[in-house]
């Protein structure tokens, strides 16, 4: 038999007869390939391709359900091979669950609402206390819905609460996709078989299922263990529900999800061991936290590191503009440096006419026009007029300062070339 294409030729040209050129897996595995029945050597090299073509992009997935109020994330390790949509494909029983753009693996939310439910479910039904079996079968109405898809515990339902007798009522939490959101640890394509035993049984053309039919072999593609999936829940946004309402189905969703994937798993094949997880949301969120926190670490020292290097190439500069200019505009220039506020300049009046002062005339002479030129209205408005004026205990250093300053300024410029004016 011919190899069939699913494609036109048009599209070959562009992709090439093996749709190497095709970069979206999802379109790989439903829309672009080649079948033949009659070759299960094609149906393997179909699958690899499309394994090849995702493990070339990279493939994990910041979560894309909104971030709303009151938001519930749980994380779970894959901890055996995935199976979602087999039926899916164009190969036959291979098919997958990607994301039609981005091409990610993910389950459905409505898969896991139902894994959820059917976990609530069992813990309905195992329950001996009356009350407590009361108290399930309403929460169970509260948040999946009502009614809830089992005849029985419908019945028990509308018993027990007449308010949802002949009553269509929506759940009130929302079971988002959950998908691949941990770049850590990403999720990787894989093949594995599953083995037919009774095929002519199930064509139709045997009545009885015996063992005397030859076991056929057929590759399948999964998602293989390891991977970290993101699950959200979220509250339904009605007006008449509670804070208080909202948090506990909340909290029961997130427990019988947690219950679902760990011990009936999700997708296909469960029953043979596949698709189970383990809850490792605690394990996640202290290892974000870390994470987080040296990431931190690291941004403070890099950022650090850059305002060190900043300033190492600010004093460069300086030195390099300090160098250009005359030793009197030099000495300015240090000064205004040394005594950037008020508080400083005050402390360095103290050293002008102290007897400790070691400045040389030049220093000194600078230290005046810093005073003249970048302390003008405080010396104006504050300094100046002390010295002719009576002042209060607290300002009577001040003064003093201020005397001192102007008789230094009029020694070494004289009268008539003080810059203290």
């Amino acid at each position: 038999m011919a190899t069939n294409y699913t494609t036109t030729e048009r599209i070959r040209e562009i992709l090439g007869d093996d749709y190497a050129k095709c970069d979206n897996p999802s379109l790989r595995l439903n829309k672009f390939g080649k079948l033949d029945k009659e070759d299960k050597e094609t149906r393997a090299a179909e699958l690899r391709a499309v394994v090849k073509c995702f493990g070339e992009k990279g493939r994990t997935q910041r979560h894309f359900a909104p971030q709303v109020s009151q938001m519930v994330d749980v994380f779970a390790e894959l901890k055996a091979k995935l199976f979602v949509n087999l039926t899916g494909g164009l190969q036959e029983n291979s098919g997958l669950c990607l994301h039609p753009f981005f091409g990610y693996p993910y389950l459905p939310g409505s898969a896991v609402k139902g894994g959820a439910h059917h976990a609530a479910w069992q813990e309905w039904q195992d329950e001996a206390d009356a009350d407590k079996k009361k108290a399930i079968a309403k929460r169970i109405a509260e948040v999946f819905g009502f009614p809830t898809g089992e005849k029985v515990l419908d019945g028990f339902i509308e018993a027990e609460y007449p308010e949802y007798k002949e009553q269509i009522v929506a759940g009130k939490v929302i079971f988002f996709a959950a998908v691949p959101d941990v770049p850590e640890h990403p999720a990787k394509l894989a093949m594995d078989i599953v083995t037919g035993h009774h095929s002519k049984y199930y064509q139709g053309t045997k009545d009885i299922a015996t063992d005397d039919e030859d076991p056929i072999p057929l590759v399948i593609l999964a998602v293989d263990k390891g991977c970290y999936f993101c699950f959200r829940l979220a509250p339904c946004p009605l007006p008449e529900a509670s804070a208080t309402d909202m948090e506990e189905n909340l909290k029961s969703a997130r427990t019988w999800l947690s219950k679902s994937m760990s011990e009936w798993g999700m997708g296909a094949k469960t029953a043979a061991g596949y698709g189970w997880f383990k809850d490792v949301t605690e394990k996640y969120l202290e290892y974000q936290e870390t994470l987080r926190k040296k990431q931190e670490d690291q941004a403070k020292a890099q950022q650090d590191r850059e305002n060190e290097a900043r300033r190492a190439e600010e004093r460069k500069k300086q030195k390099e503009r300090m160098d250009t200019l005359s030793p009197e505009e030099r000495a300015f220039e240090e000064m205004c440096d040394n005594y950037p506020d008020t508080e400083k300049l005050k402390g360095g009046l103290e050293y002008l006419v102290s007897k400790k002062c070691t400045w040389s005339d030049m220093e000194k002479k600078a230290f005046i026009r810093m005073v003249s030129e970048k302390f003008h209205d405080y010396w104006i408005n504050t300094l100046k007029p002390l010295i002719n004026a009576k002042p209060r205990r607290e300002e009577q250093r001040l003064k003093q300062l201020a005397i001192e300053l102007d008789n230094t300024d009029r020694k070494l410029h004289g009268k008539e070339g003080r810059l203290l004016k």
